[in-house]
Parts: C-alpha cells; sequence; structure tokens
C-alpha cells in the first residue's frame, strides 16, 4: 500500500477536524515525533537513512497528524530540525551488519532471539551460558544508550478530551464531578527481574546497542527453560512471564489491558522484544542488585557472530 497525496490530504482534514495531540506539551510532541521516526527509519543500499512512509501506512498516518499538529503551532521548523537530526544519527556498524545478514541463515521468524553485546560478553553467553539479569528499574538511567534506557515500571496513556471518569458505587456507575479529559493515567508495577532480546535481526540494531556481536537464539525453547531454571536456582524465583512484549501508543491505548512489566512505549517498537521477567513473591529489598547466572555451554541451541 503506497500513501498517496489525496491520502496525506485526508489525514490532515481528519486531524484538523479533532487535532487529537492538542493537549501535548511542545516537549511531548518532540518526543512523539521522534519515536514515529525511529520506527519508520529505513536505510538504502549504501547505508543511507530515510524515512519510509509511503510504505508503512500506520505510522505514516501518525506521522502526518504529528506534523499536522506541529504546523498548527508553527512549530514545522523544529520538526526538520528533529527529523534531519535523526537521519543523520552516525550509524558505524550499519553496513557490517548488513553485510553480516546476508551471509547468516536465519530461522522463521518469531521462532529466534537475538541478543546484541559486545563480544567478550556473547563469547561467554555462547561457552558457558552467562547472563547477567539485571533489575527493570536500573534500565531508568540517564547514562544508557536510548535503546536500552526506559522507565520499565511505569506505562502511561493519555485519555482524550471530554472524558469523563465514573466511580462504582453500590453497584452503579456514577460521575465524578469536575474531573474531565484530556486526562493521562499511569499504570505501576513492583520492580523485577528481566532479560531482554530483539525478536528480529536488523542491523541498525548493532549501532542501537552499541553492539559488535550478537548471540541468535535458534532453540527458544531450551534457551528459555534454562534460563528460568537458572534464575530460580540462583535467587529461588519461580513467577515467570515471557513472550513478545506489547507497545502502547498513549495517545491511541488499547482497550486490552497488558502486563506493565510485558508492556514497553512505542518509541521502541522497532526492536520487537521479547523478554522474560521474574517477579518476587514479595517487594525487592532496596539494595537488590543483578544477578549473574551460568546455564551451561549453549552452543546446541544459540551461534554467536561478530562484526
Amino acid at each position: 500500500m503506497i500513501t498517496s497525496v489525496s491520502t496525506e490530504k485526508d489525514w490532515k482534514e481528519e486531524y484538523r477536524s479533532r487535532r487529537a495531540y492538542a493537549h501535548l506539551t511542545e516537549k511531548q510532541l518532540c518526543e512523539r515525533y521522534v519515536s514515529l521516526l525511529e520506527n519508520m527509519i529505513e536505510f538504502d543500499d549504501s547505508g543511507s537513512a530515510f524515512i519510509a512512509r509511503n510504505s508503512l501506512p500506520y505510522w505514516s498516518k501518525r506521522l502526518c497528524w504529528t506534523e499536522e499538529e506541529f504546523r498548527v503551532r508553527s512549530l514545522m521548523n523544529q520538526a526538520v530540525e528533529l527529523k534531519q537530526r535523526e537521519l543523520g544519527r552516525p550509524r558505524p556498524r550499519l553496513v557490517a551488519g548488513r553485510k553480516l545478514l546476508s551471509s547468516i541463515e536465519l530461522p522463521e521468524l518469531g521462532s529466534y532471539i537475538v541478543k546484541f553485546s559486545g563480544s567478550r560478553y556473547v563469547k561467554d553467553m555462547l561457552a558457558d551460558g552467562r547472563f547477567r539479569i539485571s533489575l527493570a528499574s536500573s534500565y531508568n538511567d540517564p547514562s544508557l544508550n536510548p535503546a536500552s534506557r526506559d522507565d520499565e515500571l511505569t506505562a502511561e496513556r493519555f485519555l482524550p478530551a471530554g472524558t469523563r471518569l465514573s466511580v462504582k458505587l453500590e453497584g452503579d456507575y456514577q460521575e465524578i464531578p469536575g474531573i474531565v479529559g484530556p486526562l493521562c493515567h499511569t499504570s505501576h508495577c513492583e520492580d523485577f527481574y528481566v532479560f531482554c532480546a530483539a525478536g528480529i535481526f536488523d542491523p541498525r540494531l548493532f549501532d542501537e546497542f552499541q553492539a559488535d556481536a550478537c548471540l541468535i537464539v535458534k532453540d527458544l525453547h531450551q534457551f528459555g527453560l534454562a534460563l528460568i531454571r537458572g534464575v530460580a536456582a540462583a535467587a529461588g524465583m519461580t513467577k515467570v512471564v515471557h513472550g513478545s512484549v506489547h507497545y502502547l501508543d498513549p495517545a491511541h491505548p488499547s482497550d486490552l489491558d497488558h502486563l506493565v512489566d510485558m508492556t514497553k512505549h512505542f518509541r521502541y517498537e522497532y526492536q520487537k522484544e521479547w523478554r522474560i521477567a521474574w517477579r518476587s513473591e514479595h517487594p525487592l529489598p532496596k539494595d537488590a542488585g543483578s544477578i549473574c547466572v551460568e546455564i551451561g555451554p549453549l552452543a546446541n541451541c544459540c551461534e554467536a557472530y561478530y562484526l
């Protein structure tokens, strides 16, 4: 499906009629635009970045709406600067990553995961099954690269203008007076341990995660079971969830409720993350740290590749 000029015109008119992002602050609007660009960026044969708005109608509509809000506020120059900055960001490992991708045969999408990391860590992963399982709260660290940095313990969603809240009293819902949208609803969860990997071999992720190597897990069942058992033996935690992460666009929330520990902001959707999350039966102590486990050699279910 190709985005036509008439479609863009329709989207702009649709947006002007409702201005779904009018409640966003300028900072939130800029953050939204960058998040959309992150998910729409692609690369030509020479490795030059471009925004694939003509082949991604879902993202294209959201991008068009966001640009229209910039336009309404007379801030299009700012949008142009944000796009130029994103397209011009150095990606020194991209070409080598694409060359590596062309030389290997991947399993069917959805049946494998990829852990991007430094070469010395990947060697330890393959040889000894050595992994550092971190607290989710540790990713809310300004020193981390943007692809990893996140507040894993909260999930936000915006309720549009006109939203009214009700409370159930004696079996009937009664509106709470004086509270009218737009509203921001934030869900929280207790801290937990998490193992994260990408659900796709995307060469750009070498740069996003500042990695020069990767571990491809080709037998997800065998690997996941070994890691779950390893953490249970090391820390006694057996309350586990695992699978693909659900991505939430706060401005377009789904009617479905997902666990906060399996939910991330849509700006990370390009990573197609797969994770294992371990929850403690009781709140973790304030001095809790990461867990180091060794689950044994992984050559029978994994392969390591280096740039």
